[in-house]
């Protein structure tokens, strides 16, 4: 209480000197002197003179720094022209160097294919096996109408020995085919047509020889049944086909599913399957001879288009000969002014250094066209002006057939993964009988009779489509009916070879219309542990796995480094999958990574050419090889075509002492399709992490940038100390030390031709 007293004695007496307090500042306020209009206006008046001098102070600061960056602008014109008249002078020699190059490699090169064709062609002819040369017309078709004629009963192991024949002679041929294709000359297309032709006709012969081998197992399937379950089940391989056979001989209702445990396969089976006299075949080919018949396996024809110089040629249309001649009169005086204006265009260019893009086609014509104008003015007055770029010179076609159902598959956007799964419902041919002594068998029809299901046991089984007939790989039409209780239940065990980056889809064939569907699967299940797939299947048939084809498209980063003379190793880094492939002299081989898939361990460290390691990567499910029309598909960095492999032949020619990567520059500046802008830098100790280059490459020159890979901002302005040169080449060995140039010199045409196959192959610059 006492305390209390006290504190309420403080707070009386703080208060009169807190009021005091108050009241004194409020006198001090009312006492405060006012501005006079004076000395406002003095204040204003120094105010805006404040204001004018930092305005003046900083018009003079913005005319400095014009004043410097004009000055800058300039030296860097100054300097720029210094450049191009350097490049001027030297761009004639170096475009005409780099073509004897070319042309040297191009020669040696064609030396050595040349060679190894005569040597294939004497191995083809000491091989001494009795297989024909399916180059010879005579031979195939005597070879196939002898295996068409031997109607003979024999183990189903030597049929399966046959196939292999069979299947290595298709191969060659589409091998064959592949190489005329790439004459552009079409010197070759009756012989290309012939080829094809016999391709398809052994690929049918194939399938009627698996049908044929099939009917013959059935029909002794009672010799072989199994004495407890009185029923037939058999599996034979090879390595191309593995056929699994069942037949129902007991009809006993009581089997709920048909397994194969060897291939982990298994299928329920209905009671009506079970009643009826039905024999079920399995069988993997490792081959896929249905989807070149799809209208989508191939892409869509493409026209030239050839830009003709403003002549409309009205007298075609009309019919009229007289109109026609006027036509050619005006032709006439048009021609003298095109004439005119080409020639102006070509001296244009000159002054302006466009440099032609490189093609192997014409590098015999550029180092001429180099040295004389004038010759080059008579070439481009006698050619229609065609665009340099291929996709400007050709079109699509447009085709009524392709098929814009969900349904059917585009092949051009999916790629069958692993061969063909056949599941075949057949109406089992006539069994033997024992009479007594007697054994009676009815004559065995040629032709395997394909069952339609769902299908009523209660009336009799009319024979489906035989291999005598249009095809041997026929099925019930989509059209049909389908009873959605008869989905079966099906399980197997999917290639384990093969990289699924996704679960695949299934598809099965059409054969009415010769295309894929993705129809008549339901409750479709992945495991991608096992690799097992399970669903319900409407129909019988061929069955195929489909995966997108461009799944890995487009890469996420790319690295070339030099491992030595005539040595280096390409690291690609896919959207799924990374690997890198180790290319030496004519060889090459893949090393795989810490991320690398798996299965790529069956294909790695074997030393093999491009080509073979190119299809041993398809065959396994990795497709990173860009085709004609995957543009459509993938979205691209499009470039310049003809610049862009002209880019590939220079990485190739220095290879042997340069590194090369991705660069980010390539993707995000507004060059277009005019400028590829890559990193490179000398590297001559195989090392990984350097400090690169940027380089900027079009169809005028080459140059080294002033900006790096961590730059804030793109620049277009040459590094210190550089010049421009005509091409990636010259600009790698302007600055490159002499143990690098001996290296360049000294690099095989043979290494140059592999790093350039897988350059060009993948397409690296424009699909990252």
């Amino acid at each position: 209480m006492i305390a209390t007293c006290v504190e309420r004695n403080l707070i009386i007496s703080e208060r009169p000197s807190s009021i005091g307090k108050r009241g004194k500042g409020k006198g001090k306020g009312k006492g405060k002197k006012k501005l006079s209009k004076k000395e406002r206006e003095r204040l204003r008046q120094e105010e805006a003179e404040r204001r004018a001098r930092e305005e003046e102070e900083l018009r003079l600061r913005l005319e400095q720094e014009q004043k410097e960056r004009e000055e800058k602008e300039r030296i860097e014109r100054i300097e720029r022209q210094r450049l191009e008249e350097i490049e001027r002078a030297q761009h004639e020699a170096e475009i005409s160097e780099l073509n004897d190059i070319l042309n040297s490699n191009e020669r040696a090169l064609t030396e050595v294919v040349n060679k190894r064709k005569q040597m294939k062609q004497w191995d083809r002819f000491m091989k001494c096996d009795g297989s024909p040369n399916p180059f010879i017309p005579s031979e195939i078709n005597t070879f196939m109408n002898l295996w068409r004629e031997d109607t003979s009963i024999k183990p189903i192991l030597e049929v399966l020995d046959e196939i292999e024949g069979g299947v290595a002679l298709v191969d060659e041929l589409i091998e064959g085919i592949e190489e005329l294709a790439l004459n552009e000359k079409n010197e070759n297309t009756e012989i290309v047509e012939q080829n094809r032709h016999a391709s398809l006709q052994l690929q049918q012969l194939i399938r009627d020889k698996l049908d044929e081998t099939t009917m013959y197992e059935l029909a002794f399937a009672h010799e072989n049944a199994d004495p407890d379950l009185l029923n037939y089940k058999h599996i034979e391989s090879s390595p191309q086909v593995t056929i699994s056979l069942w037949a129902n001989l007991s009809k006993n209702p009581r089997i709920k599913a048909l397994e194969f445990e060897e291939r982990s396969f298994s299928i329920e089976l209905p009671r009506l399957i079970l009643l009826a006299n039905i024999g079920i075949r399995v069988m993997y080919t490792k081959f896929d001879y249905l989807s070149p018949k799809c209208r989508t396996f191939h892409s869509k024809p493409r026209r030239k288009i050839e830009k003709q110089i403003e002549n409309k040629d009205e007298s075609k249309e009309n019919g009229d000969e007289t109109e026609g001649q006027t036509q050619d009169g005006e032709k006439g005086g048009d021609k003298e002014e095109v004439e005119k204006n080409v020639i102006n265009e070509s001296e244009t260019i000159a002054n302006n250094i466009q440099i032609p893009p490189l093609d192997f086609e014409q590098l015999n014509e550029s180092a001429e066209n180099a040295d004389n104008k004038d010759d080059v003015n008579d070439e481009i007055k006698e050619k229609p002006i065609i665009d340099d770029d291929e996709e400007s010179v050709y079109e699509d076609i447009d085709d009524d057939l392709y098929d814009d159902n969900d349904d059917v598959v585009d092949l051009r956007a999916y790629r069958s993964m692993g061969g063909c799964i056949y599941i075949d419902l057949i109406q089992l041919p006539p069994q033997r009988k024992k009479i007594k002594h007697w054994i009676i068998r009815e004559a065995i029809t040629p032709g395997l009779q394909r069952q339609a299901y769902p299908f009523d046991a209660s009336k009799p089984v009319t024979p489906a489509q035989t291999s005598s007939g249009k095809d041997s790989a026929s099925i019930q039409s989509p059209s049909a009916s389908v009873n959605s209780s008869g989905s079966l239940l099906t399980t197997m065990l999917l290639p384990q070879q093969m990289v699924f980056g996704e679960p695949p889809q299934l598809a099965r064939w059409d054969d009415k219309n010769s295309h894929w569907r993705f129809d008549g699967f339901s409750e479709v299940k992945y495991d991608d542990s096992t690799k097992t797939i399970a669903f319900k299947l409407d129909h019988f048939g061929p069955i195929a796995l489909m995966q997108d084809k461009y799944l890995n498209l487009p890469f996420q980063f790319w690295e070339y480094t030099p491992l030595g003379l005539n040595h280096g190793k390409l690291l690609i880094m896919a959207a799924i999958a990374e690997f890198e492939v180790e290319i030496k002299d004519d060889v090459c081989r893949v090393k795989t990574t810490t991320d690398s898939p798996i299965e790529m361990g069956k294909i790695a460290d074997i030393w093999m050419s491009p080509q073979e390691l190119m299809k041993s990567i398809e065959e396994i499910g990795i497709n990173i090889f860009p085709t004609v029309d995957s543009e459509k598909y993938v979205s691209i960095n499009s470039k310049r075509k003809k610049l862009e492999y002209d880019v590939y032949r220079q990485i190739a020619l220095t290879g042997s002492a340069c590194s090369y990567s991705w660069s980010k520059w390539n993707t995000e500046t507004d060059s277009g399709r005019e400028t590829i802008i890559l990193r490179g830098v000398e590297n001559l100790t195989a090392e990984e992490a350097l400090d690169y280059k940027i380089y900027m490459i079009n169809r005028q020159r080459a140059s080294e940038l002033k900006i790096s890979e961590d730059s804030d901002e793109y620049s277009e302005s040459p590094a210190e100390g550089t010049h421009f040169h005509s091409d990636l080449y010259h600009m790698i060995t302007d600055g490159a030390s002499q143990t690098s140039l001996t290296r360049i010199r000294d690099s095989s045409f043979l290494f140059v031709d592999n790093l350039y196959f897988w350059m060009s192959s993948t397409r690296l610059i424009a699909f990252s």
